[in-house]
């Protein structure tokens, strides 16, 4: 045999070789189709990888970047795995991330829990996303004599280097969902609160749609009073019409009292007989206790950490409807795009004034618009001029709410705020005119961003006027919103409209209600639409 059958068999092996490569990666490549579907893609790539090193049993493992831990992300177990032995899969995950690199063990016998679970050899991989660990790989029982050698180990890092940035695709696919499911199950239970006014009702349609969302048999609500004893345990109609409550409801205690001795939600198998699986959250506000549960999953592996996130979701939108009154409710659901916390938190502690009425109150209104947005828009891309307007919008609303100033609207590229209302102080007019300073100071520094940023130079004037206006929610039933109407708002727009860029002006009402705490000079007499005398209006140069 001479030496070029030699060559020339190398070269078939490695030709052979190659193509069996290509051939697993081709593979890989159909299975990238599937990756909006975490599940279905990390269960086909993990049978892929176990079809060709011929191992047993396979588990994927995810970095939860909300929960700061690992995740199982699918598991092709024969039925092997369980609890016990998952603490034991996470314990190798983590030595895995913490040496950073394959670790291998091609025979257990000196590890006793491995052997205890039958596992007879182990490839462990993290898995990287350019450079960062987004998960790891466990491989188990390699039926090949010697277990996974180095060509196993060779195809091994060919395959994961093809698919790791689709995985890191397929999580955050995974991730957006959830906040997207997330976000949809805060906005049903919220528009529940905003519409169920009655208590019964309310608890009732939020268990219903617990049930409906975390595909749970039983959902309840249990209440506690302020020395900790049992107040009632709401569940659905059908389910308090049943003997499962009666015979239950000491069981359902007995969790709750734990889930809140433990401080946190609980997520666990088999109760008893008829309770199978469960997750618990506590929730409570000075001194009463209340726990939000579901019991029994109608899904083959259970509840999920995913249901975990879902159910906190419910229960941070639900516990305050059932430890506040229904005035406090409505006065949360009507002012919160309004006020500052501060103010929302004093308004609810006020249990003398009646917030919910329209009425006449001495106020000040304040409003602001850019000089030149309308012509500096038509030139710029709309995603530009959005992305302006936000800066904006948050900068100014920031500042107001800072100074328990009330964001009464935007309006195009302006904003109107009210000084004295809902809560009434003395000094709203000065309020006001230290607001709109700070607003000044708040745009200029803004204005020097865009300015860096290559956008053209625009200013805000501010208009503030002050005296008797009606205030309170004016609207209908599909929807209310508060406000302030009548000739005190329309003066202050007209002022508004007078400023030039970075003037603040204001009216003889604001002027003296301010009480010479301010320093600001007379520009003359103005027409007003709708008034017969003229009105002097006033400059800050001050605060």
């Amino acid at each position: 045999m001479g030496i070029f059958d030699l060559s020339n068999r190398n070269i078939e092996k490695m030709l052979k070789m190659k193509q069996r490569e290509l051939s697993i990666l081709h593979e890989l490549d159909k299975l990238k189709e599937s990756a909006s579907d975490t599940k279905l893609f990390l269960e086909g790539i993990l049978r892929h990888f176990m079809k060709v090193l011929r191992n047993e049993l396979g588990v994927v493992l995810l970095h939860d970047s909300v929960t700061k831990s690992l995740e199982i992300g699918t598991a092709i177990d024969k039925g092997i795995f369980n609890a016990d032995n998952y603490d034991l899969i996470k314990d190798i995950a983590r030595d895995t991330i913490t040496n950073g690199r394959i670790l291998v063990i091609n025979n257990t016998k000196k590890h006793q829990k491995m052997v205890n679970f039958n596992i007879k050899n182990m490839l462990s991989s993290p898995i990287r996303y350019r450079s960062k660990i987004i998960g790891v790989i466990q491989l188990f029982n390699s039926k090949r004599i010697g277990g996974f050698k180095s060509d196993s180990l060779h195809l091994f890092s060919l395959m994961l280097s093809h698919i790791d940035s689709t995985i890191e695709y397929s999580k955050l696919y995974r991730q957006i969902e959830e906040k997207d499911r997330e976000l949809s199950v805060l906005y049903s239970i919220d528009k529940l609160r905003d519409t169920i006014k009655d208590f019964d009702t309310l608890m009732k349609a939020i268990l219903s749609e617990m049930t409906k969302i975390l595909e749970a048999e039983v959902g309840f609500i249990a209440l506690y009073d302020k020395e900790g004893n049992l107040v009632d345990v709401k569940v659905p109609s059908n389910i308090r019409s049943s003997s499962f409550l009666t015979s239950n409801v000491d069981t359902i205690d007995a969790l709750c009292r734990a889930v809140f001795k433990h401080g946190d939600l609980m997520r666990g198998d088999y109760l008893n007989a008829e309770i199978s699986s469960f997750i618990a959250i506590p929730a409570s506000l000075e001194g009463s206790i209340a726990v939000f549960g579901v019991l029994n999953s109608r899904k083959d592996d259970g509840f999920s950490p995913e249901d975990e996130k879902l159910l906190k979701a419910i229960a941070s939108q639900a516990d305050s409807a059932i430890f506040e009154d229904q005035d406090k409710q409505q006065i949360k659901s009507l002012f919160k795009r309004y006020v500052s916390p501060e103010v929302m938190e004093s308004m609810l502690n006020d249990e003398e004034t009646d917030y919910l009425q329209t009425k006449k109150q001495d106020v000040t209104v304040l409003f602001a618009d850019i000089r030149g947005f309308t012509a500096m828009s038509e030139r710029l891309p709309p995603e530009e001029v959005v992305e302006m307007l936000n800066e904006f919008f948050s900068v100014m609303t920031e500042t107001i709410m800072k100074m328990r100033g009330t964001l009464d609207k935007f309006m195009g590229d302006g904003i109107m705020a009210v000084f004295g209302a809902p809560i009434y102080y003395e000094g709203h007019a000065l309020r006001a005119i230290r607001t709109a300073y700070e607003m000044q100071k708040a745009f200029k520094e803004l204005q020097n961003k865009w300015i860096s940023e290559g956008r053209p130079l625009v200013e805000l004037g501010i208009g503030i006027n002050s005296g008797v206006a009606i205030v309170g929610n004016i609207g209908c039933s599909q929807r209310l919103d508060y406000t302030v109407i009548g000739d005190v708002a329309n003066t202050a727009s007209r002022l508004c409209s007078v400023a030039t860029g970075g003037q603040i002006i204001l009216s003889n009402a604001s002027r003296a209600e301010a009480n010479g705490t301010i320093e600001a000079r007379s520009l003359g007499f103005i027409n007003v639409k709708g008034k017969k005398d003229k009105l002097e209006i006033h400059q800050v140069v001050n605060v």
